[in-house]
């Protein structure tokens, strides 16, 4: 895959000046990833961004095709060879990148420079000599069931937490 830093230009301030409808990507990885939205884009393109910076550097989000910019706290993961999109999913590939930023112990002390970026390998599924991908798109469903009702069980816990009075 390719990877390509976010530009360092894109700041809170930049977004407020030039404003648009185009999300300017971080490394937020809550409920906002966006810093703003500008008039204008850098990219348009399916691909995989993944922080550089922050508490949970390392994170990987799919981002299907749309027009965006990105900032100098992420990167993006794409294919530069249509064939390649063809054999491999990028869900998949979100999955496996999660799992490799445990591996790997990316965080806001251990930050994944581009050289440790590249140096990751993915396993692929094999299926007749061929990356199978039947089964990276049914590992990729179980991921993102996984995303939801992690997602799902968070909002329930903060609701809860609400409902609780703190008695000294």
């Amino acid at each position: 895959m390719t990877f390509e830093k976010g530009k360092a230009k894109y700041t809170e301030k930049y977004c407020k000046e030039h404003q648009g409808e185009f999300p300017v990507y971080s490394a937020g990885t809550k409920s906002n990833t966006t810093i703003g939205s500008i008039n204008s884009y850098d990219h348009d393109k399916e691909c995989l961004k993944i922080t550089t910076n922050g508490h949970y550097a390392g994170t990987v989000e799919y981002l299907p095709k749309s027009k965006f910019s990105l900032n100098g706290d992420a990167g993006l993961l794409f294919f530069a060879n249509p064939a390649d999109k063809e054999r491999a999913d990028y869900g998949y590939l979100e999955y496996a990148l999660q799992k490799a930023r445990e591996q790997y112990g990316f965080s806001w002390s251990n930050k994944p420079l581009e050289k440790d970026i590249k140096a990751i390998e993915i396993l692929m599924p094999i299926k007749d000599g061929n990356w199978d991908i039947g089964e990276q798109k049914r590992i990729a469903y179980r991921y993102k069931q996984y995303k939801e009702y992690i997602s799902k069980l968070r909002e329930c816990t903060e609701g809860l937490a609400k409902k609780f009075i703190k008695v000294d």
